[in-house]
């Protein structure tokens, strides 16, 4: 018996989903936020070139290790997004604190390191909401609702950073976008390991007693032949034996 699809608005009341889906609006607002701030931040100390390269150093270092990212989060749990959303806020903030106060490549460099241990709010959602929701069709809601708060953020993304930075300065506006990822650790909950990695160690604790006993249960190939008894013979206690030269006659 399977159960009726529910609604957006029924997917949202349940328990910790609201606050997972704000998570992921925050993660995504920051990501949207940073590029735009930079470019408008490195544009008049350094030039264009520099925030080119800036850029893309956070995107290309935020892009390539998302695979990477994810496994750490899988393989460690909550530990990994704690220390990766510290370490993002604290690079993030240094580079938007040294734009204008040093060479352009010590902000440049700092951003790119920032990028590798962005939260990887995908994998996380993707673990939280199979959690929260174990239903089938109430987990394609909820995977349909945040792909488009997904779309949502990035759309208005360009938008508030254009009005925010007539009102802070760029370096504020980096600076925003570091803090939102700390909050991503409470919608977070520690990974499972791997049933195949479970079932591997499990098979690696076995005593090779067992395996000995079992082996001895095996049927010979010579004893499957009609009319050929082979040259072992079973016992009471299910071993096999060699016959003695007695018993092959």
């Amino acid at each position: 018996m399977t159960s009726s699809a529910r609604g957006y608005v029924a997917i949202v009341r349940t328990p910790r989903v609201p606050a997972n889906l704000l998570a992921g609006v925050a993660v995504r607002l920051g990501c949207g936020i940073i590029p735009f701030s930079t470019v408008v931040a490195f544009a008049d100390p350094y030039g264009f070139t520099y925030s080119g390269l800036a850029t893309a150093g956070f995107m290309l270092s935020m892009s390539l290790l998302g695979p990477w990212r994810g496994r750490m989060f899988d393989r460690y749990g909550s530990r990994t997004l704690t220390a990766g959303a510290l370490s993002y806020a604290l690079l993030i903030t240094a580079a938007a604190l040294s734009v204008g106060q040093a060479t352009p490549w010590l902000p440049i460099a700092l951003l790119t390191a920032a990028g590798p241990v962005m939260p990887p709010i995908n994998a996380t959602l993707r673990t939280r909401w199979s959690r929260l929701l174990p239903d089938k069709q109430d987990l394609q809601q909820v995977h349909a609702l945040d792909s488009i708060v997904e779309e949502i953020t990035f759309l208005f993304s360009p938008i508030l950073i254009t009005a925010a930075l007539s009102v802070v300065p760029a370096r504020a506006c980096i600076m925003l976008g570091g803090v939102n990822p700390p909050a991503v650790p409470r919608a977070a909950t520690p990974g499972t390991p791997r049933p195949c990695v479970l079932a591997y160690s499990h098979q690696r604790r076995r005593p090779p007693g067992n395996r000995a006993i079992a082996a001895n249960h095996l049927p010979h190939p010579h004893n499957s032949r009609p009319g050929n008894r082979g040259p072992y013979r079973s016992t009471r206690s299910g071993r096999r034996q060699p016959w003695s030269a007695s018993s092959r006659r």
